[in-house]
């Protein structure tokens, strides 16, 4: 049963916020998850931030005034990261939890967040995210490719990069460092890590904070999302290496066989090798988008150094 809400409201110590695109039906699953939490209903908010979808999101919202408090944020269409800022901008929290609006969280969400900021008050942390579409092999290859990122850079020193799927921090150092960049509508969660990490601050990996992702994809879907990565990707890499002042690379080769053969290490026959063949073509749909952006910008090059023709 829902907790009533306190006759004078509390500072919430968690600002929720879901940037939604065109999604009412995984957006009131989210939302029924959310007030469904075990945690104090006036230690969080809830802040939709719509991110200028066709079709109407308040009525969705409307349906849970009285289980959460709850607020939407209508704007243009901007992307994700975008989104998120524009959310953010109302947030009053202590903390910022980001959830995507297809993603459904665990009933102690909230609660596992919060015991991992009482020992690391400063850390970005990242909470677990499990497919929730096991049926869907598309929706599971993209999983895969996200746990396997994960463990490889949770192996190495240097830098480590999260999805903003499930991410907390304190509301402070994220405006600090800049917010996300707006410019990106891909890879500019690992964008923040990256400026985040190179800002001083840490990153914690909290698998038991989880979220349940539930993004029907087909084929054709699954082939135009991970073209759409591959040319943030480009960006993101570019952003970074003018950040660094290092030379601009992506990922050595044997980090992608590692990465096609990672779901045949996890012991499901057949299965494991049809999952090798989606994590394969992802990251040939991948290369396509880095290929396109690295061509884009060499085409503006050559147009803005032609020499002008005299008038």
């Amino acid at each position: 049963m829902a907790q009533p809400q306190s006759t004078q409201a509390r500072t919430p110590l968690f600002s929720v916020v879901i940037p939604t695109y065109d999604r009412p039906h995984t957006l009131q699953r989210c939302l029924e998850g959310l007030a469904s939490l075990r945690f104090p209903r006036d230690r969080f908010e809830v802040i939709v931030s719509d991110d200028g979808s066709h079709v109407a999101i308040e009525p969705v919202a409307e349906q849970f005034r009285d289980r959460l408090r709850i607020t939407v944020v209508r704007h243009p269409n901007g992307g994700p990261g975008a989104a998120r800022n524009r959310g953010v901008a109302r947030a009053q929290g202590t903390y910022l939890a980001f959830i995507d609006s297809d993603c459904i969280p665990a009933p102690d969400w909230l609660d596992e967040l919060a015991d991992r900021f009482a020992v690391t008050p400063d850390h970005l942390i990242c909470g677990g995210i499990v497919n929730a579409l096991p049926g869907n092999p598309f929706s599971e290859a993209t999983q895969l490719i996200v746990t396997f990122v994960h463990q490889y850079y949770a192996r190495r020193e240097g830098d480590r990069f999260f999805n903003s799927t499930n991410i907390a921090l304190p509301a402070t150092r994220f405006r600090e460092v800049g917010g996300f960049d707006e410019s990106l509508r891909t890879s500019e969660d690992y964008d923040f890590c990256h400026r985040w990490q190179h800002g001083g601050f840490e990153m914690t990996h909290a698998p038991e904070a989880m979220v349940y992702h539930a993004h029907v994809l087909t084929l054709a879907s699954f082939c135009r999302q991970h073209f759409s990565y591959g040319r943030g990707l480009f960006r993101w890499r570019l952003g970074m290496a003018r950040r660094t002042g290092a030379r601009f690379r992506m990922q050595r080769p044997g980090f992608y066989l590692h990465l096609v053969r990672f779901p045949l290490t996890r012991g499901q026959g057949a299965r494991g090798w049809l999952l090798a063949l989606l994590v394969a073509l992802a990251q040939a749909a991948t290369a396509g988008g880095v290929l396109r952006e690295m061509l884009t910008r060499s085409g503006a090059a050559m147009r803005s150094s032609a020499p002008r023709g005299q008038g």
